[in-house]
């Protein structure tokens, strides 16, 4: 019975994560909480938009509105840009978010009220993440309450 119900997690998993493994560029919505998912957040659980795709409201996500907060990663070729907003409807009353890739390289932002207010900030390649942008318009519990998210590609 225990190998059964662990063959039925296996696939379940697959079967959730495997959209996100077919596109290039993707975005991933992590939805962490230290009691839920423990302090190291890596059971966590995600939702995948594809890049080009946008979402004006992905309540519809099964742990939107469980309590957490969102950590980042994103991955595609340099000048992939996503907008994150703290609202449904691309709506900037209640913050967001531009982060823009600098290479090809898998980016990761767990910390996403950690920026500057109204301000770019430039973030270094390290051996585990690369360089990307970020501009971050403050709002209380952002990171809590991302409600859309807007793509768009720039040219270097």
């Amino acid at each position: 019975m225990k190998k059964l119900q662990i063959i039925s997690f296996v696939l379940l998993l697959l079967i959730s994560t495997s959209q996100c493994f077919a596109s290039q560029t993707e975005l991933r919505l992590w939805k962490r909480h230290q009691y839920t998912y423990g302090s190291c957040g890596d059971c966590a659980m995600f939702t995948c938009f594809h890049g080009g795709n946008d979402s004006w409201d992905f309540s519809e996500f099964s742990h939107y509105y469980q309590d957490g907060y969102y950590t980042v990663n994103l991955s595609g070729p340099a000048g992939t840009a996503v907008t994150l907003y703290g609202a449904r409807n691309f709506n900037e009353e209640r913050g967001f978010m531009v982060i823009v890739k600098k290479d090809d390289r898998l980016i990761e932002v767990e910390e996403l009220e950690s920026f500057p207010n109204e301000k770019w900030s430039t973030v270094s390649a390290t051996e585990d993440n690369g360089a990307y942008d970020i501009f971050y318009k403050s709002y209380p519990r952002f990171s809590r309450n991302i409600g859309s998210i807007a793509w768009k590609n720039i040219v270097n």
